[in-house]
């Protein structure tokens, strides 16, 4: 279980740093709302953000949701790992964050939502990030979430990745292969971290950045779909619409270009219009299924290969199996 504040309104973290002959990894920080009361969950919330990145936060759960929350912020030497997963809500953020960085946000699991009122980026499984760090808001909007974000100096980014201002709020889609390998080498990480050397750990960590340059060829490689600055005002609506239906219905095997039109009172040819300048809809809809597919594959204790592909829209577990490995490169047993 999490260390918890000692105080529910707002007391400091447990100091969980490393002592000799601890192992590196050894969370700093550690966060829950498991021990504390549902009325006091939003407040303990705000104060548990508030110590960890430097800002000032409000707080809202969604109407008639759980509030589950939790936290842990890890040291690598050369970067730091702040692990979030949690329920629906939306925190506003004031204040400067971590001043002298940048985060990589990845997303693990689920959707959420990053921004400012000039930008707005939206992440689902296994997509990345760059955020400044004094980005305003964000917003789980449909359920339990986790990613993670790397604090990295800007010292760091400049050497590293010169352009990283110009890839900062646009999302870093799971499609692409350096972003998979950065999620997947990071949650590996999380996972294992404890039971390394102290050189492992450094090999690592340094892998893990090793990997930031890269972010420029994925950034080259978006898809060009128009950007919400290029569609107007009811076209980015529209889109979003489309984008969160998906998500919200990857279970439907019925689910395609006819059934999200319908759904959401658009005709066919104006969801492809949105949609025209990048892969195709059913594209899309296909890798959001397998990002999922891998999502619960690796957290599925005794539930079957079968079960995770019929639960996510696939028509058959052979079916499921071979697009899972032209994807990935693997068997979905193998994971």
């Amino acid at each position: 279980m999490f260390d918890t504040l000692d105080d529910r309104a707002g007391g400091a973290a447990t100091d969980t740093s490393s002592r000799p002959g601890d192992h590196a990894a050894r969370p700093i920080w550690q966060f829950t709302t498991d021990d504390v009361a549902a009325c006091d969950r939003p407040d303990y919330w705000r104060h548990a953000i508030g110590q960890a990145l430097n800002v000032d936060v409000t707080v809202q759960p969604l109407p008639g949701m759980p509030f589950d929350m939790r936290l842990s912020l890890q040291d690598w030497t050369c970067l730091r790992l702040l692990s979030v997963r949690g329920s629906a809500h939306r925190a506003l953020r004031r204040g400067p964050g971590r001043g002298d960085g940048v985060s990589l946000v990845l997303q693990f699991s689920g959707v959420c939502e990053f921004g400012d009122r000039r930008r707005k980026v939206t992440l689902g499984p296994g997509d990345a990030a760059l955020m400044p760090p004094d980005f305003e808001h964000v917003i789980a909007p449909r359920g339990a979430y986790s990613h993670v974000l790397i604090d990295l100096p800007w010292q760091i980014m400049d050497d590293l990745l010169p352009p990283w201002r110009s890839l900062s709020c646009h999302t870093l889609p799971a499609a692409h292969p350096m972003a998979a390998a950065m999620v997947d080498l990071t949650r590996w990480m999380l996972q294992h971290g404890d039971a390394l050397p102290d050189d492992g750990r450094a090999s690592l960590a340094h892998s893990l950045t090793s990997l930031v340059p890269s972010l420029a060829e994925a950034g080259a490689a978006l898809p060009a779909r128009p950007t919400r600055k290029q569609l107007g005002p009811l076209a980015r609506a529209q889109r979003e619409r489309i984008e969160a239906f998906v998500r919200e219905n990857l279970g439907e095997s019925s689910l395609d270009v006819g059934r999200i039109a319908h759904e959401l009172g658009l005709s066919t040819r104006y969801v492809h219009k949105l949609c025209a300048a990048g892969p195709g809809v059913m594209q899309w809809v296909l890798e959001c299924r397998l990002q999922a597919a891998r999502e619960e594959l690796a957290q599925r204790g005794a539930r079957s290969v079968s079960s995770i592909a019929y639960g996510l829209g696939f028509t058959s577990p052979s079916h499921f199996s071979r697009a899972f490995r032209r994807r990935f490169g693997m068997r979905p047993t193998q994971i």
